[in-house]
């Protein structure tokens, strides 16, 4: 428990937070639902919208640079791995 508490990724996670306060079966689960469709909703922004642990922060990439062709290759690789995630389930 103190290993989840000093990790920013984990002391910020609504799903293992839920999990670790709720007691009612049925409301975990619905918070459980309402998670998994915030996360759909998130997979399909674009790279440049960043979503941090204190919200959403625009990027701005310079037409033609070197972020803007790894930004347009990390849009490229997502979705690849989103159409892959699809065929396995």
């Amino acid at each position: 428990m103190q290993a989840i508490a000093r990790c920013e990724e984990l002391k910020t996670n609504k799903f293992l937070l839920s999990f670790l306060a709720e007691k009612d079966l049925k409301t975990f689960q619905k918070t459980q639902k309402e998670i998994e469709k915030q996360k759909e909703q998130l997979k399909a922004r674009p790279f440049t919208d960043l979503v941090t642990f204190s919200g959403t922060a625009k990027v701005y990439i310079q037409a033609g640079g070197p972020s803007s062709k790894f930004s347009q290759q990390m849009n490229d690789y997502a979705e690849s791995y989103q159409i892959l995630e699809r065929a396995m389930i």
